[in-house]
């Protein structure tokens, strides 16, 4: 993960397909998110707690989007309205995350993020 300027930005070319249940939770995607992307990505460790699991607006995915249930793919595929193959996660350090959340650009304004973090489609 490369951070530029206290913003997070897509590390194209480095996204990974996942088959998953569709009655999986935010750690256990999580999990097999970090596994597959550490076989494949030597800069990825297979370290899944040094890792977070993001939303494509950057939020973290440990809850349904407006709600506070857990987070479960299905549900969240419901919501969405999307197919399953269509849908996305970001994974990221958790030191990048934090920068990025308490930069004082993050904090004052909402313009788009430029620091690098992987992504994968369902």
């Amino acid at each position: 993960v490369v951070a530029k300027d206290g913003d997070l930005r897509i590390k194209r070319g480095a996204n990974l397909s996942l088959k998953v249940s569709q009655f999986i939770n935010q750690d256990e995607m999580k999990t097999r998110a970090v596994e597959k992307h550490s076989t494949f990505n030597n800069e990825i460790k297979n370290v899944p707690s040094a890792y977070k699991l993001l939303y494509p607006d950057k939020r973290l995915a440990d809850k349904l989007p407006a709600t506070d249930d857990g987070f479960q793919l299905k549900a969240y595929k419901e919501a969405l309205g999307k197919p399953y193959s269509r849908i996305t996660f970001f994974l990221t350090t958790h030191t990048d995350y934090f920068d990025y959340i308490f930069s004082s650009d993050v904090l004052s304004s909402s313009d788009e993020c430029d620091r690098t973090y992987y992504y994968m489609e369902l």
